[in-house]
């Protein structure tokens, strides 16, 4: 049993260290078997009708203000500006958005914490805010399409980013979520970890979507936006556009699970899958590291038994064939496991250690076997046949 936990150190010293294997390394290190959940298994979610999507697009100031301004008439609960508004345009223009966001009753606006050298720990040096003109409203952190973690699948919201010289900044979500219910949206922060996996809904087609002149055409019922969540952020120069777009992230959600595809959900609209996983209550519980550890331990010792039991039975013949089957068996069921959990309770299972160890469980023990094991009796006899010498000796 330990030669496979061993053998699965070494693999994994290999595929960290060695170049040519680094894109496998990284497609299996991004790779989550929940993730087949989400894009496979929940597509039929109700869409969340207390959240209104409104595409801001390549709109200046002016019309960012103008929306604004049309969205208050309709008395929605908070409206939250998906976008970093920290350069400044004609003082004019500027007047006008921070005029707009003075009249607005509940306004969250984006930060984006970030370190200049490499973030370690949950703290960063830098924290990019809206202009001070603009500064009317609370501000939460959001994430932006940059640098490698664009290549990253977005699965985690963080509780809060320490920044040096500033102090703790909350989630942009969380502070959407906190205008329209306090007392629900105070259970994010209660929890004792310090991120929450994101339990999608859904892509765009999950949430109510106003592009961009709909909203200046004022082409929507009043209904529609009374009372509601508004975010306004980038959806393209058109929210129905399916076209590759650099502003979009990597998410579960995403169509290809190994490898790389073009990224699939713009940051609002994860943004909406947070609040409304916030709003609703509706978290992914991690079963402790220690209880995948267990399992990986059971499996490892009874696979490895039953291994060397068939080897010296009278199906030692068939030994690749019955462990390959085996394997396969077990592989099906640890997944359907995972699944199951995920599905059913919201809970999330790594067995990712117990996944490898059903599969070289049985090359490992036939190398063993064959190798070490035989080197071992064929040095036992070279000292039983040559022991008058090392008595003489």
């Amino acid at each position: 049993m330990l030669t496979v936990f061993f053998s699965i150190w070494i693999f994994a010293q290999i595929t960290t260290k060695a170049e040519i294997l680094e894109p496998i390394e990284e497609a299996l290190v991004d790779y989550n078997v929940t993730d087949i959940v989400f894009s496979k298994l929940r597509t039929d979610q109700a869409p969340d009708t207390n959240i209104v999507l409104v595409n801001i697009g390549d709109a200046y100031y002016e019309d960012i203000a103008k929306q604004v301004n049309i969205l208050n008439k309709y008395s929605p609960k908070v409206i939250g500006i998906h976008h970093v508004l920290d350069q400044d345009q004609v003082h004019e223009i500027d007047s006008l958005l921070s005029l707009a966001f003075q009249n607005t009753k509940s306004l969250v606006l984006m930060s984006y914490p970030y370190s200049k050298k490499d973030a370690k720990q949950n703290h960063y040096d830098s924290i990019r805010l809206p202009l001070q003109i603009f500064r009317t409203g609370t501000t939460g952190f959001g994430k932006l399409v940059n640098g490698n973690e664009q290549f990253d699948t977005w699965r985690n919201i963080e509780k809060n980013k320490e920044i040096k010289g500033y102090g703790a900044e909350l989630p942009f979500a969380y502070q959407v979520a906190k205008f329209f219910d306090s007392k629900v949206a105070q259970s994010f922060l209660d929890h004792s970890e310090s991120y929450e996996i994101i339990n999608y809904r859904g892509n765009i087609d999950k949430f109510t979507v106003l592009d961009i002149e709909d909203v200046l055409n004022e082409n929507f019922v009043p209904e529609m936006i009374q009372g509601k969540i508004v975010l306004l952020g980038y959806l393209g120069s058109e929210y129905t556009s399916t076209f590759w777009d650099g502003h979009k992230f990597y998410t579960p959600l995403n169509e290809n699970q190994i490898g790389r595809g073009t990224p699939d959900m713009y940051g609002v609209v994860v943004q909406a899958n947070i609040v409304s996983m916030i709003l609703e209550a509706n978290y992914v519980h991690e079963i402790p590291n220690w209880v995948s550890v267990l399992v990986a331990v059971l499996v490892a010792y009874l696979n490895v038994a039953f291994f060397i039991y068939i080897t010296t039975s009278k199906y030692g013949l068939w030994y690749d064939i019955i462990t390959k089957i085996f394997q396969l068996i077990e592989v099906i069921a640890l997944v359907g496991i995972i699944v199951l959990l995920f599905v059913q309770y919201n809970q999330k299972l790594d067995l990712t250690l117990a996944l490898l160890a059903i599969i070289l469980a049985g090359d490992v023990v036939s190398i063993y076997l064959g190798v070490i094991v035989n080197a071992y009796e064929r040095f036992r006899l070279f000292l039983m046949r040559n022991r008058h010498f090392f008595n003489k000796s």
